[in-house]
């Protein structure tokens, strides 16, 4: 910590330019003695929803269709279009789930077709070697206790909100599961802010 703080001093005063960068932050509140005075600029990758006010926020959504399935052949090291296009949209084109379906196939030889027809059980583990060691299984079930946790009802409401995945949902629909409209908000509040649900506006 003691040389951590003397790096940011250190950049505050260099004339050069930095660019930090800080992975996976839980909250805002993670940075607060975190940030240089001057001299830096910060790109933070976070779950948390609401970002207003303190920096520019770009959302990043799942990979589309040609991305995903370009991404798994690359990562497998095969031509099977066929093959990946039906296996990126089991996945719902998460590029953490991507690229551990490909790291699987290179690995094991397996094709595409077989790891989909395996996919619950695969999903549950990452294979060997790969760059982020949890599971996509782990990764959601991290995000979730951590929103159970905070708000009991943001559970029931996720277990709803699968049944009707992915598509977007009436919140007159929600209000049926959760009766209570506080105990609701904050169960979607919850949610939002670790990127389980995404509050949208529907024409």
């Amino acid at each position: 910590e003691k040389a951590a703080r003397a790096g940011l001093a250190h950049i505050s005063r260099s004339s050069g330019a930095f660019l930090l960068i800080y992975d996976n932050v839980d909250t805002p509140d993670v940075l607060r003695d975190l940030v240089p005075s001057a001299g830096a600029r910060l790109l933070v990758t976070t779950r948390w929803a609401d970002w207003g006010g303190r920096s520019a926020e770009l959302a990043l959504d799942v990979l589309g269709r040609e991305s995903a399935v370009e991404l798994l052949q690359k990562r497998a090291g095969r031509h099977d279009e066929a093959g990946a296009t039906q296996l990126a949209e089991a996945l719902g084109c998460l590029p953490l789930a991507l690229d551990h379906a490909g790291a699987y196939c290179r690995l094991t030889g397996s094709s595409f077709d077989s790891y989909r027809e395996k996919i619950d059980r695969l999903l549950a583990r990452p294979p060997k070697g790969a760059p982020y060691p949890a599971s996509v299984g782990a990764t959601f079930d991290v995000a979730i206790e951590e929103a159970a946790g905070e708000c009991p009802a943001a559970e029931v409401l996720l277990g709803f909100c699968a049944f009707l995945a992915p598509e977007r949902i009436p919140l007159e629909l929600i209000a049926g599961d959760l009766s209570d409209e506080e105990e609701r908000a904050e169960a979607i509040l919850t949610l939002a802010a670790v990127s389980l649900v995404e509050h949208v506006e529907i024409e």
